[in-house]
């Protein structure tokens, strides 16, 4: 079972994610290895109150890439991709968790976000925290923006799914929940949308994308598990470059609040 990208892409799957990514103006981001992916989600951190943004760990540190090096956004320049720094990756996770009384793997790096990214809105007041998922279920219907195969539609298949042959430690998945595509000859997810959000009908975040089986379903870790690893509350998704991103003007006084 492969992960969603490899540490190389064919030409022909660069050009096909750069077309649908820039039509649908989602956010790709590279390791400082080289590898692509998604932006999940945006966060903050509760040891730190930092800003983060979240994908997969195997994109931040896939290919040998470590903590405290660049993470870079890929824009597409027309005649090429143009790189632009993001942030540097932080920390994060592949493998298991163990909860109370179940075990859950997990896929998910956090990294920071430099304050070139960031432009207070003109008139709006504090942003609210991102709406989690309190549960999602066989037959749910699911969507999520990746930076290979944009806005997609899927049916979830199985909330509790055990996953085989996982990249890291050659260990089983557990827990994982499996999406399928809703959207005849269209996949759900590609290679490129490792690290996207999965939301479910009401835009609450449920789950951050990372694999797919060998019938071509995606595999999503739960965002309980994603939080409870990183550790932060999130604030946010993405649609557009991030450099559009709207955060609160008070940001200075807000990311300590704990009201939230």
């Amino acid at each position: 079972m492969p992960p969603l990208l490899s540490d190389r892409e064919t030409q022909a799957r660069r050009a096909d994610a750069a077309t649908r990514g820039a039509s649908a103006n989602t956010v790709r981001i590279v390791s400082a290895s080289g590898v692509p992916g998604s932006i999940g989600f945006f966060a903050i951190t509760k040891h730190d109150g930092q800003l983060v943004l979240v994908t997969a760990y195997h994109v931040l540190f896939g290919g040998g890439a470590r903590s405290a090096e660049g993470v870079w956004l890929a824009e597409d320049a027309g005649n090429g991709p143009a790189f632009h720094p993001v942030g540097r990756a932080l920390y994060g996770r592949a493998g298991l968790v163990r909860g109370s009384a179940v075990e859950t793997y997990v896929d998910c790096a956090a990294a920071s976000v430099d304050s070139q990214f960031m432009r207070s809105p003109a008139s709006e007041g504090r942003t609210a925290c991102q709406a989690i998922a309190s549960s999602i279920a066989p037959g749910d219907r699911v969507t999520k923006i990746g930076a290979a195969t944009a806005w997609t539609e899927g049916i979830v298949v199985d909330a509790d799914y055990r996953a085989r042959a996982v990249r890291y430690g050659g260990t089983d998945a557990p827990g994982q929940i499996l999406v399928r595509s809703s959207s005849p000859g269209r996949p759900f997810s590609a290679d490129g949308d490792s690290g996207a959000a999965l939301l479910d009908e009401s835009g609450r975040l449920a789950g951050l994308l990372w694999a797919l089986t060998a019938r071509g379903e995606s595999l999503v870790c739960p965002i309980s598990a994603v939080v409870h690893v990183l550790n932060v509350d999130p604030v946010g998704i993405t649609a557009a470059p991030m450099r559009a991103l709207v955060f609160p003007s008070d940001f200075a006084k807000w990311r300590h609040t704990t009201s939230w």
